[in-house]
């Protein structure tokens, strides 16, 4: 009886701190997409914007969020009962908006003002059926052009 309190103290401990430490990085990534939001991003190029063609560059931003121990295992029950997974939603939120944040954070220090073309590409790593690789990670890769007026 002793065992099982423990073990259960130790999952409530570990599901507490992971999700205060999801909120933290999402305290965070507000704070710095406010810091950043002068920079507008767009997945095209918008139409009266003339972009000077010597000053384009490519910028990128990537990321990679592995999931907790006990998230984890709510993925695997979910994977057998099916249904909608929202520890994931925060997993890929998570990521997607910290890559798109590295990508503005690159194209600040070039001295750009603009990033058009912006594309996401997002990749499951290590969900594999050997026991030592079932760590849920992903990996959000943000890329687009940076740019500045015409002068």
């Amino acid at each position: 009886m002793i065992q099982a309190a423990f073990v259960l103290a130790i999952v409530a401990t570990i599901m507490v701190s992971s999700r205060l430490l999801e909120r933290y990085h999402f305290r965070q990534i507000r704070l710095r997409e406010e810091t950043f939001s002068h920079i507008p991003i767009s997945t095209n190029c918008p139409s009266g914007h003339e972009v000077d063609d010597s000053e384009v560059a490519l910028v990128t931003g990537s990321i990679v969020i592995a999931a907790d121990r006990v998230s984890q295992f709510q993925f695997l029950l979910r994977a057998l009962f099916g249904g909608h997974i929202t520890r994931y939603d925060a997993l890929f939120e998570r990521a997607r908006r910290e890559a798109l944040l590295r990508l503005k954070e690159q194209a600040l220090e070039l001295n750009f003002e603009r990033i058009v073309n912006v594309r996401l590409q997002t990749a499951l790593l290590g969900d594999s059926h050997r026991s030592e690789q079932r760590k849920v990670r992903v990996e959000v890769l943000a890329y687009g052009t940076a740019t500045r007026r015409k002068k």
